[in-house]
């Protein structure tokens, strides 16, 4: 049996939903929290990231395609959520030669249009030729497959603008790793400039899609995503609308790999529920070009069946199940149908696919048919990936006390994600995952006292323990492992810690003040050893 924390008491939910109560008893019928001393420095990034998720029942397409079709991220400790990935099992032939077809068609619409149509000067050509290959091999083989991606992509890309270079596929690439500012107003205008001149440029129409869309990001930062209403926000949305139209003529190439109408659609619909709650304006003309020009890919009908799930969400409301009119269920439920249907027949072309069986479970989250069904698409996405994080999340969130679960079954399935010698990657944090997820069910003003509980300490350690043993070099996460330790204030193990952070990111801990105050009182406890 897994640890709990004393004082839990077992949380007698049926398989209905808890959306009935309020937040408040809700939490008090679960938990009798013992009253413990202490304090906190507050929740981190991945508890405000939960925040997001459940008030989108986790539906934001979260499961992005495998191997990020246009950039690679470097995230610090401050994102929390930046672990590894274990490798991959080797590639079929079939396989293989889709990224081959992908790279030869890359390497086509970016070095080979430069070559033909491009602003090209002796002073520059090595270097925006150097970026195009880099950049088109991330495209083909994944940005975490090719050595030295973004930050090589960024520096050729920068030295061939310093160099004098105004071709505006160069200077996009340049803005999407190489502007050396942070300053989200000017790289708004970057984007702004650089999006206009790929638009009136003749290259190809799926690079005029990533010049809008990215521009629309950009100054949606500054502007804010939705309703604000100012001049910003109004020409975020002109962007948005370019790059919309770009993407459903774009989806008219039947030439394209599909793994590129599977990225773009994918990152414009990512964009699209940030922005606007009117989904059906922006999917109905793509749905019918994604299904006239595409229906046998799978990739179609992922789309589609996400889109549905998130839609269906859209017509219920975020509210408690009392809260919800009937119009709204019998909305929620035609839409998940539409959902299944489309899922299914992803699932058909391609049951290869872990995402397909990622959304799966968030269809079951709605619908609700048993646990088996969920047990089912979990094993499923395990099989495909066993370093699946994602399908894990889902899972863990299936099994909260708001759903289906309890915080028993919660932690059980954490120490199922610890103990397993199949599953790789971040999986090992499901625990820790849990534990912060039951912590939000506390009083606000008694979650310090959570961490301090003895029984929680052991699943916070043995989770990243694992996880460090299955990813050794992924150093950054030591902020994270060091900061539970001062939490549950395990003095010991933070003096280890501390000694292994590498460069500090301050912030992450609540600036610099804050880290001398941790570090401070870790010394203060350490023991001196025996003379």
């Amino acid at each position: 049996m897994p640890q709990k924390p004393a004082g839990w008491k077992p949380a007698l939910l049926s398989s209905q939903r808890s959306g009935l109560r309020d937040p408040p008893a809700v939490r008090r019928h679960i938990f009798g929290l013992r009253l413990l001393a202490g304090g906190g420095i507050g929740c981190d990034m991945a508890a405000a990231r939960r925040v997001l998720v459940l008030s989108l029942v986790g539906l934001l397409l979260s499961c992005k395609p495998q191997g990020k079709h246009d950039e690679g991220t470097t995230a610090g400790a401050d994102k929390t959520e930046a672990g590894t990935s274990s490798a991959r099992p080797s590639l079929s032939s079939a396989e293989q030669k889709r990224r081959e077809a992908r790279l030869k068609w890359n390497l086509a619409t970016l070095v080979g249009d430069y070559e033909k149509i491009g602003v090209r000067d002796p002073k520059w050509n090595q270097d925006a030729i150097t970026a195009l290959k880099l950049l088109a091999k991330a495209r083909a083989y994944g940005p975490q497959e090719v050595s030295g991606f973004p930050e090589d992509v960024g520096t050729a890309a920068r030295a061939a603008v310093e160099a004098g270079c105004t071709d505006p596929l160069i200077r996009y690439v340049y803005a999407r790793f190489g502007l050396p500012t942070r300053d989200t107003n000017e790289i708004a205008a970057f984007f702004k400039d650089v999006s206009g001149d790929l638009t009136r440029s003749e290259y190809s129409i799926m690079r005029k899609f990533y010049g809008s869309l990215r521009a629309a990001e950009a100054q949606y930062r500054i502007s804010g995503y939705r309703g604000s209403g100012n001049q910003g926000s109004l020409e975020a949305w002109k962007l948005f609308r370019a790059a919309h139209l770009q993407l459903d003529k774009f989806l008219t190439d039947k030439t394209v790999p599909v793994e590129e109408v599977d990225g773009a659609c994918h990152d414009y619909f990512y964009l699209a529920s940030r922005i606007t709650g009117d989904l059906q304006a922006v999917f109905g003309t793509t749905e019918a070009a994604l299904l006239t020009n595409w229906s046998k890919a799978s990739a179609a009908h992922l789309i589609r069946g996400e889109f549905y799930v998130r839609y269906a969400w859209a017509k219920r409301g975020r509210g408690f199940a009392n809260t919800v009119t009937p119009e709204g269920w019998k909305g929620f439920q035609e839409r998940l149908a539409v959902a299944e249907e489309a899922l299914a027949q992803a699932w058909k072309l391609n049951p290869h696919d872990a995402r397909i069986a990622n959304t799966m479970l968030d269809l079951e989250l709605g619908q609700g048919k048993g646990r088996d069904r969920m047990e089912q698409w979990f094993q499923r996405a395990m099989d495909e990936h066993p370093d699946n994080y994602d399908a894990c999340s889902k899972k863990l969130y299936y099994l909260e006390p708001k759903w289906y679960g309890s915080p028993e079954e919660m932690l059980r399935f954490g120490h199922e994600c610890v103990d397993s010698e199949t599953w790789k990657g971040n999986v090992p944090l499901v625990l820790r995952d849990a534990h912060e997820s039951l912590a939000n069910y506390v009083e606000k003003d008694k979650r310090a006292a959570y961490w301090k509980q003895p029984e929680v300490w052991p699943d916070l350690k043995s989770s990243f323990e694992k996880f460090f043993q299955l990813n050794p070099d992924a150093t950054r996460w030591r902020h994270n492992y060091a900061r539970y330790a001062y939490w549950c204030e395990q003095w010991d193990d933070l003096n280890e810690q501390l000694k292994l952070l590498g460069e500090i990111n301050y912030e992450f801990f609540g600036g610099p003040d804050e880290f001398e105050k941790m570090a401070a009182l870790a010394k203060k406890h350490e023991k001196i050893p025996a003379k």
